[in-house]
């Protein structure tokens, strides 16, 4: 997959589908597993690991923390946490845990999310 691509490719059971690139809401590592997570909350497996999309991804999805990759198009809002980290919010339906924005991590997030 190269930055450019539009589309990945994803599983969910048997049966294999190709996500728009913009569809995917985030991308989440759950015990070596990483999941696609579409814009309306459905999760697809996926081929590789957080570190291979966080190459092949453009500039508008960042890497929140070690199991997190979000899509700006899908943050519906973010608030500092604990003075020095960000709490983040996903614009999704249903249950939406918070995602946690590492005090290491929180410049980069303040600068990517400025320079979109």
């Amino acid at each position: 997959m190269k930055k450019n691509n539009t589309r990945i490719l994803v599983q969910r059971g048997k049966k294999n589908y190709s996500l728009k690139i913009e569809e995917i809401a985030m991308f989440m590592s759950i015990k070596k597993m990483v999941y696609a997570i579409d814009r309306t909350n459905e999760k697809y497996a996926c081929r590789g690991n957080l570190v291979r999309f966080e190459s092949m991804l453009d500039k508008r999805f960042f890497r929140a923390n070690r199991q997190f990759i979000i899509n700006i198009e899908h943050l519906e809002e973010f608030a500092t946490f604990e003075k020095v980290k960000i709490q983040l919010k996903m614009r999704l339906p249903g249950e939406n845990d918070a995602i946690i924005v590492s005090q290491e991590t929180a410049q980069r997030f303040r600068k990517w999310i400025t320079s979109l």
